[in-house]
């Protein structure tokens, strides 16, 4: 599958999220992540559509943080979601999965 487009992504979240209010945080994500990439010159699609997925996991791991975005990446990986979005989801829980900040 690799990068799924946004309407992919959004039946993918919906199947996974249920919660309202995190669904429009993770827009949002999607949005600031899309505005950041333009910005910085990122790739706006890798960006956004992994801002978007970025807590798909939360409901099914119960919010445990132990568990959190490596669940998500086990599933998007399972998809073929390019490694650099993989990592950014990663990453945005780095301090409790021991994942160093680079820069």
């Amino acid at each position: 599958m690799g990068l799924p487009n946004r309407q992919d992504a959004m039946v993918l979240l919906r199947e996974h999220v249920k919660q309202e209010n995190l669904v429009r945080h993770m827009i949002a994500t999607e949005a600031i992540m899309r505005a950041l990439a333009r910005r910085l010159g990122g790739n706006e699609e890798l960006w956004g559509i992994s801002g978007l997925l970025h807590d798909l996991d939360l409901e099914i791991v119960d919010n445990d943080m132990n568990r959190h975005a490596r669940t998500t990446a086990a599933i998007l990986a399972e998809r073929g979601f390019p490694p650099e979005g993989l990592d950014a989801i990663l990453a945005h829980n780095g301090d409790v999965l021991g994942i160093p900040l680079k820069g």
